[in-house]
């Protein structure tokens, strides 16, 4: 009898060390993967359509984060297993899981991020013993439902994200409290809302591009969803009304910000520039207050960068407007400073790069070669690093081929017809090999053909007539054969 108290005694103590193991493994892996998982990624990002069903966006961490990731959760992945049924356990795995599928998203790895959401679904516990772990519970399964549907949509997803989103909206509504006594419960409502928001007009806009661009007259009609409307509406009442209770919460200033700037794409892709215009200075109002309430909040800069970045297409028939062109040279100073200060993050010098892109297709578009040089010449060389840094990222080698294709056609233009040739088949040669690369050969076609084309027209003015035809039959070839 002695002897089984004593191993039952031995047994307890070991399995409280364990979960004191954990525990203390746990808060290490929290600082790990709040770290990696936190970093922000610009919004305002443009690509063209022939690449934007393909394209992720870019990651801000590295292939060691990554390797960092799966050594973390092999650990947590045995614990689990040595101790199933556990509800604390369950519930802290699931946690993990979670946490490692942020980080994938950061990767840009979206199937693994959805397996990861979808694990940590499988693993958190069915019921718990008290209301307050009851709350915590729809609260874990909503974020980790609108984390899903984050990683459907950034995959291309769009019916799969909506789904989550609306599972992740439906748990929040069954809730057995009351939504208007609870702020912290409101504010998630808002920001699952929020996310249908985001997923209904990436949806919209899809099919739009699909449809090609509008023609210069062509009467404007409103087709996007009603939906998107009335949940937006829907959103940003419950974010007032918490910000009237608490004026000076940070998180409801920036979750309103972000609830207006969700419908820019909508509204653009509809021409309501009225509420395109409304919905940006409300963001921008809300973002310029707190970068400057918090200057040393990196985030807030970055916010406020991204949002004035948001822009139509420069390269589509209506030019930008004042306000969107001081917006652009403002978010260059902006992310600026912040690749000074921050050298080392990608999404900063993404912001950069992007940023003086679309300043430069504003220039070229009103036929300001001397303004778009400077600009197109930083873009170039932003770019440049980044593919050094991330060579096997699909947007930095297709924005890299874009930038150049357009600094040759300027020298073309202005009659630099050896510097036009030779950035043209540097960016020929330079994405042929991406191409050639596992993760490059999805990529688009058109580009290549469009930079022989290019090329072909150069040589043509050189009175290099055989390298001309040789290039605009390799030109043809690649349209022919479509690969």
């Amino acid at each position: 009898m002695a002897d089984a108290r004593t191993s039952e005694s031995n047994a307890i103590t070991a399995k409280k060390q364990a979960e004191a193991n954990l525990h203390i493994a746990l808060r290490a892996f929290d600082e790990i993967s709040d770290n990696l998982a936190s970093r922000e990624l610009p919004k305002s990002i443009q690509i063209g359509a022939a690449e934007g069903a393909t394209l992720p966006p870019v990651s801000g961490l590295s292939s060691a984060d990554a390797k960092l990731v799966q050594s973390l959760l092999k650990f947590y992945d045995e614990f689990a297993r040595n101790n199933a049924g556990d509800t604390v356990v369950d519930f802290s795995i699931a946690r993990v899981h979670q946490k490692v599928g942020a980080i994938y998203i950061r990767l840009g790895h979206y199937g693994a991020a959805v397996d990861a959401f979808e694990r940590a679904l499988q693993v958190v516990p069915d019921k718990v013993d008290n209301v307050d772990a009851e709350s915590a519970l729809t609260e874990f399964r909503a974020k980790t439902l609108n984390a899903l549907g984050t990683a459907h949509l950034l995959g291309g997803g769009f019916a799969r994200a909506i789904e989550s989103h609306e599972q992740a909206l439906a748990q929040l509504t069954s809730a057995q409290r009351a939504a208007g006594s609870d702020s912290l419960y409101r504010y998630e409502l808002a920001i699952t809302i929020n996310h249908l928001v985001r997923a209904r007009a990436a949806e919209f806009v899809s099919r739009q591009t699909r449809r090609g661009p509008r023609r210069p007259n062509q009467e404007t009609k409103v087709v996007s969803p009603p939906e998107i409307d009335a949940e937006y509406q829907q959103a940003h009442t419950i974010l007032a009304e918490l910000l009237a209770e608490s004026p000076g919460n940070v998180e409801f200033r920036r979750a309103l910000a972000h609830c207006h700037r969700s419908v820019l794409p909508v509204a653009w892709a509809n021409g309501d520039e009225r509420l395109a215009s409304t919905a940006k200075q409300e963001s921008v109002t809300i973002l310029r207050n707190l970068a400057d309430e918090y200057a040393d909040n990196a985030q807030y800069q970055f916010d406020l960068a991204d949002t004035l970045a948001m822009t139509k297409y420069a390269d589509s028939g209506t030019p930008l407007s004042k306000n969107d062109v001081e917006g652009l040279q403002e978010s260059v100073a902006l992310a600026n400073q912040l690749h000074k200060k921050f050298s080392t993050a990608l999404e900063y010098t993404v912001l950069l790069a992007n940023t003086h892109h679309k300043l430069a297709s504003y220039f070229i578009a009103a036929k300001s070669s001397s303004d778009a040089e400077p600009n197109l010449t930083a873009t170039v060389g932003l770019f440049e690093s980044l593919v050094a840094s991330s060579p096997s990222h699909p947007l930095f080698q297709v924005e890299l081929a874009r930038v150049r294709w357009k600094i040759g056609e300027g020298h073309r233009r202005q009659g630099s017809l050896e510097d036009s040739r030779q950035i043209l088949e540097k960016a020929i040669s330079d994405y042929v090999e991406y191409r050639n690369t596992e993760s490059g050969r999805r990529s688009s076609v058109g580009l290549l053909v469009g930079l022989y084309r290019q090329l072909a027209g150069t040589l043509e003015q050189l009175g290099e007539s055989d390298l001309a035809t040789k290039a605009t039959e390799a030109a043809e070839e690649l349209r022919r054969s479509g690969q």
